[in-house]
């Protein structure tokens, strides 16, 4: 069997991450098929497609693309499990199209994520029947989704951390993972997955096609939103979610003084957030800080327009899967600043790309924060969040101890709530002596901001090299194809076991290192 036909599962196609990804995969999987190869696909969804492009599968040369809804595969709520269903269902649509267990790579998105309490059972009982799986989780219950975590374990594991991720991780000769970066890789080698079932998988990031002139895209949104033309545009290319740490960005806005309008495209849409977001906005009416939102939120303005008339993109994001800002930015032609996350673009660095403009913290003087209130949240939030886990539960003493080990003369701006974050952007604003000592403890933000847009040319040509080499279409279809590939060869175990050490991937996700307020 040269090319197998593929199977590609996930809750939904509406508007997201992961819906991109797939469309990514297929793109690079058409961009590395040989002329007289045709790959079939059938993607699977639990009836919302409202955000995959419907003119996607006529442009493929050679794949065979067919979306196929399948209710039980849809978010759910509440605790109670019918993988049985679930997987009979899978099994009869695959097998009425065609695509017979022997001749089928089954790849599902998010397997163990809580999204869908029936799944994680169903890929058992599929991988128990013979079917080849290729397992990608994006996002992890285990980190810092508490609600998801206990209704996995409540509905499969009577609540036993233990027992829930010997379910969710089951262990064949022929069930494979995916994994996006090299550190979710080392983190689920520790679980006793074997070397050569565990893929480091990157996504694809295409290249964005034509940027309009940056003139008549500053216009275009000088009369639409009211920007203007005249003063820089530092965009943060973002929906505006609590991890991705808005408070931040408008701190930037106001440490420029000025010298730049910063902006974030699109609103929150989670109904819990919605109230803080709204704090946000109030915030910047009160102070007159020259920040946007929701520049890319109107339909008559393309993302390559907002793009275009920026000058720099921004990040202040506290944590992500993949990381996709640290490389499209450059792809736009435009540097990227603000906040670095090792743990996810150190990939990225090894491959060449240079992020040396960015910074892992934004450092706040202690005197400027109300440090009690901080150790006190921190420690009571991170003993009630473990203790949701049904893990055992650190002494306050112990958390108070790793606090101050976190905590000099200086604290980490994304350390603090949006409460403890507007006091700080009040006293920048009002208060020039604070605005100093912080600018002070972060040299790098105006001396990055000044330097002249001519001195970074070399490194967006560079970078742009680097990115196109290591996450282009054609290098990632490639890797994804063989991967495909080896998995439709590999002999079907006699049995599916379970990691042994589930309890390892708990213990890295949840370091109290890791911990943020905003990530609650």
């Amino acid at each position: 069997m040269s090319l197998p036909n593929l199977a590609i599962a996930h809750y939904h196609l509406g508007h997201g991450g992961v819906t991109r990804v797939i469309a990514n995969h297929l793109k690079a999987l058409d961009a590395v098929l040989k002329a007289d190869e045709q790959l079939d696909v059938a993607l699977l969804h639990g009836g919302r497609d409202d955000g995959w492009p419907g003119d996607l599968a006529a442009s493929f040369g050679q794949l065979r693309v067919r979306l196929h809804a399948l209710p039980e595969l849809a978010y759910d709520e509440g605790v109670d499990a019918s993988p049985d269903s679930l997987t009979a269902s899978i099994k009869r649509l695959l097998q009425t199209i065609g695509f017979s267990k022997d001749e089928t790579v089954l790849h599902i998105h998010n397997h163990s994520l809580g999204k869908n309490i029936s799944l994680p059972g169903a890929v058992r009982r599929l991988a128990s029947d013979g079917w080849r799986l290729l397992l990608q989780p994006h996002d992890f219950a285990e980190d810092f989704r508490s609600a998801n975590y206990v209704r996995l374990a409540t509905a499969l594991a009577d609540g036993s951390p233990e027992k829930l991720g010997a379910e969710l991780y089951p262990l064949a000769d022929h069930v494979h993972y995916a994994v996006l970066n090299s550190r979710d890789r080392a983190w689920f080698a520790e679980t006793g997955i074997v070397d050569d079932h565990l893929h480091l998988l990157p996504n694809p990031v295409p290249d964005l096609g034509e940027i309009p002139p940056s003139g008549p895209a500053k216009a275009v949104l000088e009369r639409e939103l009211g920007i203007p033309a005249s003063r820089p545009l530092l965009l943060y290319p973002v929906r505006a979610i609590r991890r991705k740490n808005v408070g931040e960005a408008i701190l930037w806005s106001a440490l420029l003084a000025g010298r730049a309008t910063v902006g974030v495209s699109l609103p929150t849409l989670n109904p819990a957030e919605v109230e803080s977001y709204r704090h946000w906005r109030q915030l910047v009416d009160v102070l007159a800080l020259p920040f946007v939102f929701e520049t890319g939120a109107r339909s008559s303005l393309r993302y390559t327009d907002c793009l275009a008339a920026s000058d720099a993109i921004l990040t202040t994001s506290l944590a992500e899967g993949f990381g996709m800002v640290f490389l499209e930015s450059w792809l736009a032609g435009r540097r990227l600043l603000g906040r670095d996350l090792p743990e996810i673009t150190g990939d990225f660095v090894n491959a060449g790309v240079d992020l040396a403009a960015l910074q892992p913290s934004l450092k706040i003087p202690v005197s400027l924060v109300a440090l009690d209130d901080l150790r006190e949240r921190m420690v009571a939030i991170f003993r009630r969040l473990i203790r949701n886990y049904r893990l055992p539960v650190p002494s306050e003493e112990e958390l108070e101890r790793a606090f101050c080990q976190r905590v000099g003369a200086t604290v980490d701006f994304g350390d603090l709530d949006e409460s403890l974050q507007r006091a700080v952007i009040v006293r920048v604003v009002q208060e020039r002596s604070s605005r100093q000592a912080i600018a002070a403890a972060n040299p790098w933000i105006v001396d990055q901001w000044d330097q002249p847009a001519a001195s970074f040319e070399g490194r967006i040509a560079a970078n742009q090299d680097a990115i196109r080499s290591h996450f282009g279409l054609e290098a990632l279809g490639q890797r994804l194809l063989n991967h495909y590939r080896s998995i439709a060869k590999q002999p079907v175990g006699a049995s599916v076991e379970s990691v042994p050490n589930s309890a390892a991937l708990l213990r890295q996700f949840l370091a109290f290192s890791r911990f943020r307020l905003l990530r609650t």
